[in-house]
């Protein structure tokens, strides 16, 4: 079993926000499998699919990107098979990376990312895989709240980041790169 976490904020207000990449690569992944977010489970919005016998679950907490470590928490606790360091791979935007750049990592800290400090506190744990997503084009005046909470700009990078990091995620749900493979490979790439 596989679980992908896409971090973000639930609500028509904060689509398509900077906030909201994790949840713009879930999207995608969904729209190539021809899925819908129709179920609820562990305090959030999930679609499922099964790839070679093995269960992935693609979920979008509804508990707002402050609060995501709960959600993650319910997972774990309800899919007690679920190997932290293997089978979650937690995907949000990163403010320190430049826009459309993508890092993927086997574990490490929250960084400045407080829904990425809400899933490392509630799991008490930093060993599980993350993509992270760029997304820098902050103008320098502007507030950071305000900035990742405002829309994508028509032109921005951040697209094509999304973009990688969806592609990278399809390549390792059916097979075609294991993990460290891809790391490397897309990591070489920024």
């Amino acid at each position: 079993m596989k679980l992908i976490i896409g971090l973000g904020n639930i609500g028509k207000n904060y689509e398509n926000t900077y906030h909201n990449v994790g949840f713009m690569v879930l999207d995608k992944i969904a729209k190539n499998y021809s899925l819908k977010f129709n179920k609820q489970d562990c305090l959030s919005d999930c679609a499922e699919l099964n790839v070679n016998g093995e269960k992935v679950i693609l979920a979008k907490p509804r508990t707002y990107m402050n609060e995501s470590g709960k959600a993650v928490l319910e997972f774990i606790h309800k899919y007690k098979q679920l190997k932290l360091d293997e089978d979650l791979l937690i995907v949000y935007d990163d403010l320190d990376l430049p826009a459309g750049s993508v890092r993927i990592k086997e574990k490490g800290g929250a960084g400045t990312h407080n829904g990425m400090r809400s899933v490392v506190s509630c799991l008490n744990s930093q060993n599980f895989r993350r993509i992270r997503v760029g997304i820098n084009e902050k103008p320098q005046e502007m507030d950071i709240a305000d900035f990742v909470l405002s829309k994508l700009k028509s032109n921005s990078l951040v697209q094509e980041g999304v973009d990688i990091a969806s592609d990278s995620i399809l390549s390792l749900i059916d097979g075609e790169m294991n993990y460290s493979n891809l790391m490397n490979a897309v990591n070489s790439q920024f």
